[in-house]
């Protein structure tokens, strides 16, 4: 379950956030084509980490989940088929890595692990790889 700051930066996302918490991954970007970004964190949380079956018609659990209209666009290019859902879990790691890297509050690092439930040592190690790929300052 996560967090009620997570919950509200989830809220917060946009379609380009969602892809770089992804890493471009092509599922990811390809049903973004498709469904709103509020749609796709439903999937998410819904079918993260299985295989979600794009039904034909609209009698479904996922037409309970997105629009009429997203199914439609959905199933047009994937109807029948099944698409493999990313972990729900890699967008609040994101997210809360994004949290740890962006500490405008000066916490420290102990206070960090408390917070987020980690090591020290793992927020240290957060800091260290996102420095190196520029998502840290």
């Amino acid at each position: 379950m996560p967090s009620a700051r997570i919950k509200t930066a989830l809220q917060e996302l946009t379609e380009e956030n969602i892809i770089e918490a992804f890493r471009n991954s092509i599922t990811v970007t390809d049903l973004l084509k498709y469904v709103s970004v509020t749609e796709f964190i439903a999937l998410l949380e819904a079918y993260g980490g299985f295989p979600l079956y794009v039904p034909t018609g609209a009698a479904s659990k996922v037409a309970k989940i997105i629009s009429a209209e997203s199914l439609s666009r959905l199933a047009s290019q994937y109807g029948g088929d099944f698409i493999t859902m990313p972990k729900f879990d890699t967008l609040t790691r994101w997210l809360r890595d994004r949290e740890i890297c962006g500490n405008t509050e000066n916490i420290s690092v102990r206070e960090m692990a408390r917070r987020y439930g980690l090591t020290p040592r793992r927020v240290n190690q957060i800091i260290k790889h996102n420095k190196g790929n520029g998502s840290c300052r």
